[in-house]
C-alpha cells in the first residue's frame, strides 16, 4: 500500500512541475505576443521621446536613424502653410539639427509630448496616427501637429517606413478620432 501511495504522490508532483511550467510557457508566449502587438506603438512612443531632450543633453541621430527607419524612408512635413517638404531621414535629421541650432535650443532644450494616439494592426503593418504638441520651455506656443506613421515589421522588428505631417487650422480641425 504504502508503494501506492508513493506512486500517486509522485504522480500528483509530476503534474503540478508538469503545470507550472505549462503555465510559465504560456506567460512567455503571452508576453510576446502583447510585445509584437504593442511594439508598433512603442516605437512611435520611443522615436518622440527620442527626440525630446533637456538642456546639453542633444538626441543621438544616429541611434535615431538606425534604430526606428528604414533605409529608404520617406518624411514628408508641412513646412509652412503652402509647402510641404519630402525628405529621406537624413535631410529630415539635418532640418531638426538646423532648427536646433537656429534657436539655440541646445542651451533651453525641447519636447515634442504625445496627446493621443491611435493604432491600427494588421499583419506585419500598423499605422499610428499622433496628435503630438511641440514645447520650447519657456515659450507658450500652443501648437498641435498631427503625424501619420506607417511601420512595417521585418524579423520581428518594427520600423518606420513613412511619416506624413500636417498642421491643424480652422479649416484643417484636428481629426475625430484624435480629440
Amino acid at each position: 500500500m504504502n508503494s501506492l501511495k508513493l506512486k500517486v504522490k509522485s504522480m500528483q508532483i509530476k503534474n503540478v512541475i508538469i503545470r507550472g511550467v505549462l503555465i510559465v510557457i504560456f506567460l512567455q508566449v503571452g508576453s510576446l505576443v502583447q510585445a509584437q502587438t504593442n511594439g508598433a506603438e512603442e516605437l512611435v512612443r520611443e522615436l518622440y521621446a527620442s527626440i525630446s531632450f533637456e538642456p546639453g543633453d542633444l538626441p543621438d541621430w544616429e541611434q535615431i536613424k538606425e534604430r526606428y527607419f528604414i533605409d529608404q524612408a520617406v518624411i514628408t512635413l508641412r513646412t509652412s502653410k503652402e509647402k510641404v517638404s519630402v525628405w529621406t531621414v537624413d535631410q529630415w535629421i539635418q532640418d531638426f539639427v538646423d532648427f536646433i541650432d537656429n534657436r539655440e535650443l541646445e542651451n533651453i532644450g525641447f519636447n515634442e509630448n504625445i496627446a493621443t494616439l491611435k493604432v491600427m494592426q494588421f499583419g506585419d503593418m500598423a499605422h499610428v496616427l499622433v496628435l503630438y504638441e511641440p514645447r520650447i520651455p519657456g515659450i507658450n506656443s500652443n501648437r498641435q501637429g498631427v503625424d501619420s506613421i506607417h511601420l512595417i515589421r521585418v524579423d520581428g522588428v518594427w520600423k518606420i517606413v513613412s511619416l506624413l505631417n500636417e498642421l491643424p487650422t480652422a479649416e484643417r480641425p484636428i481629426p475625430e478620432d484624435l480629440r
